[in-house]
């Protein structure tokens, strides 16, 4: 038995509000602390207390410790629950109010001139010591890949390293790579190409070598008004245009360097014409995550081998756990009603039939709340015109809007439903919040793209992504053991995803086919 079973999380000067630890808690730690491996992976089911988990290892080893979230909103609540034991938010400049220019944030105070932008008189600058004096930090990915790329040693002092890395929603490291890692030039800055809007290849081709070429050349034209502006006047490393022509450099630099696994895509918009370059795997990558830092624990509630292989990992590279099921199963049911298939070929007869069945589960639940899952907004806008309960319905647009309709459906009343494409994972609804989910669509990853078309030419992938992003889904609507949210799969495509990519959900997801409506439980 574990000795932290005997011990009150506050000894280690965790918040009052943690009374005890969980046996699967304490079997979590105690791995971590027992693996002679660099990287610790645990994967652990929803509401099974992962940040204390993670944060009991970084308090008994006693290790300056950062902790990534891959959400602002795990963020918030991270720092709105550890705050007490000392734990340092950082974020990037564009979440701070300039000081001089009340009218901007940081980040745009800065590109104004603003004068403090290089002083400790700055609250952005402020903040970064702040976290770099505390053994406790909490960030995202975005932010901690980028403050790595100025200086490796980000977040640290001279006499304290980072020792300790906890990455959360470990499952979306592959994602943030890819999109850390991403090159983006606009129409202005690609002069002399002619590929038009939509075109794309892989950087081992003819065109990819074209526009190697090409970054080449046009660095030293960039290189050549950089040093001419820099002769005019000797300030001018402080004007935009210099800023503008340094980072223009930095990205033609990476694209001479791109090899046979990155791949090129032109885009456009009413606004805009780009070109961007992805690299296929990001996971090849990983270092720029964890290097030089000599422990690293990876937590997700669906994390897998295979993510762990996406991540370039090697098996003697990592110790690897999954914990049992942390709820009784009765309480989160998941049912497979199988309604019809739906995909880009669905018509409008098809978005009926799952209206149909979306309004039978409405109707026996009206006493409750619930959320509808749609993976894509144009399905949104299908239940919004098809269900005849529209006008319980709160969703969102676009993603700019997300936070304020969270927050719209947590103060409604029943029979609430909060219908969008945009809370599978990072979320949490507990309680009455949320007291049933309904997924139309099985979240096959979307592969128009041209990325996504080469990842996708390994199945294994695709199945891994949907699965993936299911259970996630599921795991929205029950955070702790008295709980209970029903999860309904309308989707027929969820045969083949379950029949494929079994081994890709953790030992708990064990859906249960229904032909009829099961009668609604007590509500909470």
């Amino acid at each position: 038995m574990s000795l932290l079973l005997e011990i009150d999380p506050r000894d280690f000067g965790l918040p009052d509000k943690f009374a005890e630890f969980r046996p699967i808690q304490a079997e979590a730690v105690d791995q971590a602390l027992s693996s002679e491996k660099d990287i610790n992976a645990l994967c652990m089911g929803t509401g099974s207390g992962k940040s204390l988990t993670a944060w009991t290892v970084a308090k008994v080893l006693e290790k300056k410790s950062v902790y990534l979230t891959a959400t602002k909103g795990l963020q918030d609540q991270i720092q709105a629950e550890f705050k007490s034991c000392g734990v340092v938010d950082i974020r990037g400049r564009g979440n701070y109010k300039c000081s001089r220019f009340s009218h901007y944030r940081c980040d745009k105070g800065e590109e104004h001139g603003c004068s403090l932008s290089a002083t400790p008189a700055c609250p952005y600058n402020s903040k970064v010591e702040e976290a770099k004096t505390s053994d406790l930090i909490t960030t995202n990915y975005s932010y901690w890949l980028h403050a790595r790329r100025n200086s490796p040693a980000a977040l640290a002092t001279d006499i304290r390293s980072v020792e300790l890395l906890i990455c959360d929603e470990a499952h979306h490291i592959f994602e943030e790579l890819g999109r850390f890692l991403t090159v983006e030039i606009d129409r202005d800055e690609w002069e002399g190409q002619n590929f038009s809007p939509g075109s794309s290849g892989l950087m081992s081709e003819s065109t990819g070598n074209h526009w190697k070429e090409w970054a080449k050349i046009r660095k030293q034209d960039v290189v050549r008004e950089m040093r001419d502006m820099i002769l005019v006047d000797s300030g001018a490393r402080k004007d935009p245009e210099y800023t503008r022509l340094d980072n223009l450099k930095k990205k033609l630099t990476e694209i001479e360097r791109m090899d046979n696994g990155w791949v090129w895509e032109t885009s456009s918009s009413i606004t805009s014409e780009k070109v961007s370059f992805e690299p296929i795997w990001p996971g090849r990558y990983s270092n720029l995550i964890w290097s030089n830092v000599p422990k690293v624990l990876l937590i997700s509630a669906t994390l897998r081998p295979y993510t762990l292989k996406l991540l370039g990992l090697s098996k003697d590279r990592y110790d690897f756990r999954e914990s049992p099921a942390v709820f009784p199963p009765q309480r989160g049911p998941v049912y497979y009603w199988p309604i019809t298939k739906l995909s880009f070929k669905s018509d409008e007869e098809d978005y009926k039939k799952i209206c149909a069945a979306v309004d039978q589960i409405i109707e026996s639940r009206r006493d409750r709340k619930g959320i509808i899952h749609t993976v894509s907004y144009g399905r949104m806008r299908q239940v919004l015109k098809y269900s005849k309960y529209s006008r319980y319905m709160i969703f969102n647009e676009n993603s700019s809007s997300v936070n304020d309709v969270a927050e719209r459906f947590r103060k409604s009343k029943s029979p609430s439903i909060l219908v969008s494409p945009s809370f599978p994972t990072g979320w949490d609804f507990p309680g009455d919040q949320c007291e049933y989910q309904i997924i139309i669509k099985v979240p096959f990853p979307y592969s128009e793209s041209r990325v996504m078309k080469e990842r996708c030419k390994e199945d294994e992938f695709r199945v891994y992504c949907a699965m993936q992003e299911l259970v996630q889904m599921i795991g929205r609507g029950r955070r702790f053991p008295l709980d209970r949210c029903e999860n309904f799969i309308l989707d027929s495509n969820f045969s083949f995803l379950f029949f494929r990519g079994r081994k890709y959900a953790p030992s708990f997801f064990k859906p249960h086919t229904i032909r009829d409506l099961p009668k609604a439980p007590v509500k909470l």
